[in-house]
């Protein structure tokens, strides 16, 4: 593999990962991490795409299943967001602890367009958009969402091999859209504490020789446009898996119950940080 790894910066590879109740369970856990991190990850699900349910999503109006019917639970759902977080897209309200902290939501919602235009306006850096052969469509509109508005745009995949027809929307259509490849570590998302699934190292694999030889066309022709990305892991990453995916070339690890279901989750981003520094 050649050395097409995203450039390092001051910070820390360890993205501590939120999936919040309701808005003091969220400014609780950043609370935690203020100080020792400089940027973290919001879980956020809809209760459609993914079966959990996280804030600014309150829970809908008794009788109306979430899976009943997805137009239907869309619209209770719309009408159902936390106060705080209609209070931060008018800007009387900011993220818990803005000035400290930089913002990435991780979108697994049944329309990843309208979350991008409702989080850009809330100041998140980042959207997460979790690809599948099903959503490629509203992917692709919520990419033009966030690039009108510039906000980086990492695709999210499932571990195991990438279809040839994601390959395809990633590196031939979308590659120059975007800012990193998310690959998951688990294959049930919206949960924390699952196991990493070994498949995700064949992902990162397949991620790096897809951007690997797009360079190297790039290079030989001397057209396009010479491209990296930040590769990062999410789901059932621990102390143990830690170095291994590092090594593997991964620039991020996002971590959830690693750290805030540690005794000290500021101890275990040192501790992680250690490991990958030494």
């Amino acid at each position: 593999m050649s050395e097409i790894r995203s450039p390092q910066t001051n910070q820390s590879p360890i993205i501590p990962a939120i999936m919040p109740k309701d808005y003091q369970d969220f400014e609780f856990m950043a609370g935690m991490v203020r100080g020792a991190i400089d940027r973290v990850q919001i879980d956020i699900m809809d209760g459609v795409f993914t079966p959990a349910l996280s804030w600014p999503f309150l829970k809908p109006t008794k009788g109306i299943g979430l899976h009943d019917n997805v137009k239907a639970c869309e619209s209770k759902i719309e009408d159902h967001l936390d106060v705080h977080f209609r209070n931060m897209q008018s800007e009387i309200e900011g993220l818990p602890f803005w000035q400290e902290l930089d913002y990435d939501v991780d979108l697994m919602v049944e329309n990843p367009a309208k979350a991008v235009d409702e989080w850009v306006k809330v100041g998140v850096n980042r959207v997460i958009l979790h690809a599948r052969e099903h959503n490629l469509n509203d992917i692709a509109v919520a990419i033009e969402v966030a690039k009108n508005v510039n906000v980086e745009v990492s695709i999210a995949v499932l571990p195991g091999h990438i279809s040839e027809r994601m390959m395809d929307f990633i590196f031939k259509k979308h590659l120059q859209d975007i800012s990193g490849i998310q690959c998951m570590g688990i294959e049930e998302v919206g949960y924390q504490g699952h196991p990493l699934s070994p498949k995700v190292f064949d992902t990162i694999k397949q991620v790096f020789t897809a951007l690997d030889t797009h360079n190297t066309e790039v290079t030989k022709s001397g057209e396009g446009v010479y491209k990296t990305l930040e590769i990062s892991v999410d789901g059932g990453v621990n102390h143990e898996h830690a170095r291994p995916l590092y090594d593997a070339g991964v620039d991020k690890l996002v971590v959830g119950s690693a750290i805030f279901g540690s005794d000290s989750p500021r101890q275990s981003i040192e501790f992680f940080s250690d490991i990958l520094m030494n």
